[in-house]
């Protein structure tokens, strides 16, 4: 990526390591408590300064990611 000049492919690579994690550990980020979406986690992407939100699916066996959310943005998406 242009913007990241040191470390080209940082951004892939947290979320890769972001759904590994979420993929074997879906309790493996914080509860996201305010919002209406029963379940909802996030994950920090530290590197890049993302969140991912996710949540389990409807059958329970798979993970929904709903949001990537840059830090900086404050507020937290609307789910």
């Amino acid at each position: 990526m242009a913007n990241r000049e040191m470390a080209p492919e940082a951004f892939a690579e947290e979320i890769d390591r972001a759904f590994d994690m979420i993929r074997w550990l879906p309790s493996a980020g914080e509860p996201v408590v305010h919002s209406t979406v029963v379940g909802v986690r996030r994950l920090l992407l530290g590197r890049v300064h993302y969140h991912v939100y996710y949540a389990p699916g409807p059958t329970g066996d798979t993970v929904d990611v709903l949001a990537l959310w840059h830090t900086s943005r404050g507020e937290p998406p609307e789910l």
